[in-house]
């Protein structure tokens, strides 16, 4: 495949925080990011840990298919140990530590004059698996240039070791940039800063009917107004109890709550008993989970307030959401404000429940208004998926290489 944008480099090694056989959102991110590397002209090798779990992809040629990733550019590598995941979906992180560090050691070792060269760059968004690199580089086994993909800014050792060390940085957030700057020295041509991603193309490939049919098909009555919220769903989370307290004050809405664990099924299930107007699905595959979110007449994301969800949250439902040309609300943090544009979405300020209440009641008011801003901001992201950002990534690393000392 020709390298499309004239690059230094030509392959790359991109190191998973996760195991890749079980269909979920951050999986979902890391698959396209492959595929858009590979659009672009990239070689690529994806290097991830193996969890055994019920309902794994059960074959790598499955996982390349279901992503639809072309063999001849793409290889997968997982390491040769298996940790099991038990019935809460949980893993040992002492395991799952020791397996990362021994399959990025023993791959950059054994493949050691593979990557003594600019032209096979390293791309890591697991900070730990890093650590066997920059040692490996320190006493110049290998060379190639280790890239670290950052959402969070952290205050510990281990953070700024790799941060110091890595000698690119992807940062998806303002913040986690000021921080790298101002507090770990981090040159400001050392970090790239990418546009936001959304899945239009994916979900525009998939989505062929009207919202209507969705809601038949999902089993919602097409005559009643669906608010959702579409994104992962944990015991105790402030989200789900706003969501909640909103549907006891709005009984002629139906709300669905879609992406719950085994775990927090049980919970939620038995804590909504008594709100007939609230229902509550399980984490589903993406190509359904866009059903969902076509589905519905509002989506929200109502995240409370907290520095995480201020200063450094990467909510990848929200390009999903934008794609679907349905109304969004979004709380009023400043993360947020900084990633969306005040016509694009409905801010409301968060933990605050009456507000979130009249805000629905104000978009299914005048519903057709707000429906035209949500067409809009459809188009506007259309050109936002996975094959412009990764362009973007990789022209700015390149640009990063050319200046590199």
């Amino acid at each position: 495949m020709k390298n499309k944008h004239n690059l230094l480099f030509s392959e790359i090694t991109f190191i998973s925080p996760r195991d890749v056989r079980k269909n979920r959102s951050d999986v979902v991110h890391i698959m396209r990011t492959c595929s858009g590397f590979v659009k672009n002209g990239m070689k690529v090798m994806l290097l991830t840990p193996r969890v055994q779990r019920e309902g794994n992809i059960q074959s790598k040629k499955e996982v390349k298919s279901y992503y639809a990733l072309d063999s001849t550019f793409f290889k997968l590598i997982e390491s040769d140990y298996c940790i099991k995941e038990n019935h809460l979906g949980e893993t040992s992180f002492v395991k799952l530590v020791l397996l990362k560090l021994f399959l990025t050691f023993k791959h950059f070792l054994g493949n050691r004059n593979d990557y003594k060269s600019k032209n096979h760059i390293i791309i890591s968004k697991c900070i730990i698996s890093c650590v066997p690199i920059i040692l490996l580089k320190k006493i110049n086994l290998i060379s190639s240039p280790l890239t670290l993909e950052l959402i969070h800014a952290k205050k510990s050792f281990l953070y700024g070791f790799v941060v110091r060390h890595a000698d690119f940085i992807i940062s998806h957030s303002p913040f986690v940039t000021y921080y790298l700057s101002n507090f770990l020295k981090k040159a400001p041509h050392r970090i790239v800063q990418p546009p936001m991603i959304t899945q239009s193309k994916e979900f525009k490939e998939h989505i062929k009917l009207q919202k209507e049919d969705y809601k038949e098909l999902l089993g919602f009555c097409s005559n009643q107004r669906l608010v959702m919220y579409a994104g992962k769903v944990f015991v105790g989370s402030k989200e789900i109890q706003y969501i909640y307290e909103a549907a006891k004050q709005l009984p002629d809405i139906r709300f669905a709550i879609v992406g719950a664990s085994p775990t927090a099924m049980r919970y939620y299930e038995e804590y909504f008993k008594g709100v007939r107007n609230i229902t509550l699905y399980p984490f589903q595959s993406i190509h359904k989970y866009y059903e969902f979110v076509k589905s519905a007449d509002i989506l929200i994301a109502y995240y409370p307030r907290s520095n995480h969800y201020m200063y450094h949250l990467d909510p990848g439902k929200i390009g999903v959401y934008l794609a679907s040309g349905n109304p969004v609300i979004l709380s009023d943090l400043i993360g947020l404000r900084l990633r969306f544009k005040e016509w694009m979405v409905k801010f409301v300020p968060p933990d605050d429940v009456s507000q979130l209440v009249a805000s629905i009641q104000t978009i299914l008011s005048d519903y057709d208004r707000f429906s035209r801003d949500a067409e809009r901001t459809r188009l506007y992201v259309e050109s936002f998926d996975y094959e412009y950002y990764t362009a973007c990534v990789l022209r700015d690393i390149n640009k990063c290489i050319a200046q590199w000392d």
